[in-house]
């Protein structure tokens, strides 16, 4: 008698809790808040901002980033092509950490002032890189 008396409790209580809540009506929707505009390719970005001038997003999916990207590591690649028998070059591995480990490190640089600084100016960096191994892919002399 004492488990049904209590069941019959419990489920009395639980039915008036959600009689409640149904007869209730939804609360509003939130207002939709407005996307963020993507900065221009002249927006100047700040070390010690809250939030960073260009999303890692819009940053990837960039063709000004991507674009000096390949263009530099094409230009290595013609680079080591062409002046790999040359007798000034390093040989072996050595001619390609020569070559890669200052292009990751540019990549790198112009990723961050992409992102935090200015576009601009990781445009200028890996455009050093692209002159100096284009420069040796056309003289055929090691730069």
């Amino acid at each position: 008698m004492k488990h049904r008396a209590l069941l019959i409790f419990t489920f009395l209580v639980a039915t008036l809790s959600f009689g409640q809540v149904a007869t209730n009506e939804l609360p509003d929707a939130p207002t939709p808040q407005p996307r963020d505009k993507a900065p221009s390719f002249f927006a100047f970005g700040h070390w010690n901002a809250d939030k960073p001038l260009r999303t890692n997003a819009q940053t990837v999916k960039s063709i000004s980033f991507w674009g000096p990207q390949v263009l530099q590591y094409g230009a290595i690649a013609a680079s080591i092509a062409r002046t790999r028998h040359s007798p000034s070059a390093p040989k072996g591995g050595e001619l390609y950490v020569d070559a890669l480990v200052p292009a990751v490190i540019i990549s790198a640089m112009s990723y961050g002032a992409d992102r935090l600084l200015w576009r601009p100016l990781g445009l200028g960096l890996t455009s050093f890189v692209i002159f100096r191994h284009t420069r040796a892919a056309i003289t055929g002399r090691y730069p």
